[in-house]
């Protein structure tokens, strides 16, 4: 099994510390769509695959549909605004 690379890791921590106690599941979509303008999709499928446990299909499928969410939507400024809080900006910047 290969390594799970660092910026994976760093965001998932990052996800984790934005919404505590795993609400973030509720708002997965939002937050692809937060990190849809970060990463490539495959970077997208890795990352939301390792975070949820999910099938890298499925996870990929969902990655294509969080694209179509408007990213000015006031839900996604909440969540971009909860991941910022938690060091969004430094976690760009890093990696």
């Amino acid at each position: 099994m290969s390594e799970i690379p660092h910026f994976v890791e760093s965001a998932q921590n990052l996800i984790e510390n934005s919404h505590p106690e795993r609400t973030w599941l509720t708002k997965l979509p939002l937050i692809m769509r937060v990190f849809y303008d970060e990463l490539s999709d495959e970077h997208m499928v890795l990352l939301f695959s390792e975070l949820t446990g999910l099938d890298r299909g499925k996870i990929r499928n969902d990655v294509y549909r969080s694209a179509a969410i408007d990213p000015t939507d006031p839900q996604v400024v909440e969540v971009r605004n909860a991941l910022k809080q938690a060091g969004l900006q430094d976690w760009i910047e890093a990696d």
